[in-house]
C-alpha cells in the first residue's frame, strides 16, 4: 500500500491565483510561494547549481520611502540579469540567473534577502557588479551596512530564513516552528524566484520532489 501524500491546505489555490498590484501591500508570505520557494531551492540543489550566495540590501541605510524599495530592487536585479546574460555570452561559466528572494519590514526596516547561485570564480565579480549597480541606481556611494553578502552552507536552512514571514497558519506545514516571525507590511510582490527556477521549469525537466 503506498504512502499518501498530506493534501494541501484548502487555500492553497486562492494563493496560487493571488497577483500582487503595484502599491498593494501584504503582511506575510502565502502558502503557493512558501513551497515554490523550497522546490525552487531543491530543484536548484538537483541541478548541480545549489543557491549558493545571499545578497541582503537594508534600505533603510538609504532612507527610501518604504514604497520606493521594490522598484528600486525591481531595476537592480534587472540590470545585473542583463550584465549576467552578457558575461555569459563572452566568457561562459555562469550559467542561467538562478535566484529565490523575499522582501521584508519588520519594525519598518524594509530589506530584501536575494538568494543565488554564484560560480566561485565570478564571487568577487558578482559583489562588485552588485555594488556598483546598486550605487549607480541611488546616485551615491553606498553608506555602510546597506549591503550584506554571506556563503550559503545549507540551502535548506537558507529557505526557512528567507521564508520566515509565511502565514502563521502554515508554520507546521512547513516546520518552521524556529524560524517564522512577522516581517511586516510590504508594498509591492514580496517573494519571487527566478524562471529558471520556477514552477513551468520544474515541469519542463520533469522534476519531482523526492
Amino acid at each position: 500500500m503506498g504512502v499518501r501524500r498530506p493534501r494541501a491546505p484548502s487555500s492553497f489555490k486562492v494563493h496560487l491565483m493571488a497577483t500582487i498590484l503595484p502599491g498593494q501591500q501584504t503582511s506575510q508570505i502565502g502558502y503557493a510561494q512558501a513551497l515554490g520557494g523550497f522546490h525552487a531551492t531543491r530543484f536548484a540543489k538537483s541541478r548541480g547549481r545549489p543557491l549558493t550566495r545571499l545578497l541582503s540590501i537594508n534600505f533603510t541605510r538609504l532612507d527610501l520611502p518604504e514604497d520606493e524599495c521594490a522598484p528600486l530592487f525591481r531595476e537592480l536585479r534587472d540590470r545585473v540579469a542583463r550584465a549576467w546574460k552578457y558575461a555569459e555570452s563572452l566568457h561562459g561559466g555562469l550559467g542561467s540567473f538562478d535566484y529565490v528572494l523575499a522582501h521584508e519590514n519588520p519594525g519598518a526596516r524594509r530589506n530584501v534577502h536575494f538568494a543565488a547561485h554564484i560560480p566561485v570564480d565570478f564571487i568577487d565579480w558578482f559583489d562588485g557588479l552588485v555594488r556598483h549597480r546598486l550605487a549607480k541606481l541611488v546616485g551615491r556611494p553606498l553608506p555602510s551596512g546597506t549591503i550584506d553578502f554571506v556563503e550559503i552552507t545549507t540551502p535548506g536552512n537558507m529557505a526557512k530564513y528567507i521564508l520566515k514571514g509565511v502565514d502563521r497558519q502554515y508554520v507546521g506545514h512547513f516546520h518552521m516552528e524556529k524560524w517564522a516571525s512577522d516581517q511586516g507590511l510590504v508594498t509591492g510582490r514580496r517573494f519571487a524566484t527566478s524562471r529558471s527556477l520556477g514552477r513551468t521549469a520544474r515541469r519542463r525537466n520533469n522534476w519531482r520532489r523526492k
